[in-house]
């Protein structure tokens, strides 16, 4: 509501930035190219936390629908979409197992609190959990192998969180995965600046 744009704007401005500015980029390299769309803590109608399919009352679902719809009519078959109806998602790469959320629910980006929210999830999908694939803190993190990864922004600083004394790192980050003997699939993060 603060912004300059209207809610309306905003989802079309991000429509169109997201296809054109990332992953139409990214998969005209031929990669393939896994979407996992999240829902986040800014993009609800109401202050408060729907806590039944949040991925689906959210604006991001309207935003998330659209870009893969977009992918679909242009033809573009290396992109995958995966649009959960949870505010978190485990997926499985080459037999590991890794959990995306937003991250406002993980408190503070600390190894301790990361790997609390890792352990505290794979007791509930009840599956052994590698890594954490978060946002929300505005700056892009990667430690420990790739275990803890907190993407960065597709904004820069506003008021609030400058206000907050937040400094953001407009960017994205891609993770490549490699199939190995290792424990651990994870191999490298790209940071992507915007």
């Amino acid at each position: 509501a603060s912004c300059e744009l209207s809610n309306a704007e905003q989802l079309a401005v991000a429509i169109q930035s997201l296809y054109e500015d990332l992953v139409a980029p990214i998969a005209a390299t031929g990669h393939v190219v896994d979407v996992i769309a999240m829902c986040g803590n800014h993009d609800r109608e109401s202050f408060d936390r729907f806590t039944v399919n949040p991925g689906r009352y959210y604006y991001t679902f309207t935003v998330y629908t659209a870009l893969q719809l977009i992918c679909q009519k242009v033809g573009l078959k290396n992109v995958n979409f995966t649009i959960p109806s949870d505010g978190y998602h485990v997926y499985e790469i080459f037999g590991s197992h890794y959990l995306v959320e937003h991250g406002d629910l993980v408190g503070k980006p600390t190894m301790a609190s990361l790997e609390q929210q890792i352990n505290k999830r794979s007791v509930q999908v009840d599956k052994l959990i590698k890594g954490i694939r978060i946002g929300h803190f505005h700056n892009d993190i990667v430690g420990s192998m790739g275990r803890y990864i907190v993407n960065g922004s597709t904004v820069s600083d506003d008021h609030y969180g400058g206000g907050l004394g937040f400094k953001s790192r407009p960017c994205q980050l891609i993770n490549y995965y490699v199939e190995t003997d290792r424990d651990n699939p994870y191999y490298h993060t790209l940071v992507v600046n915007l």
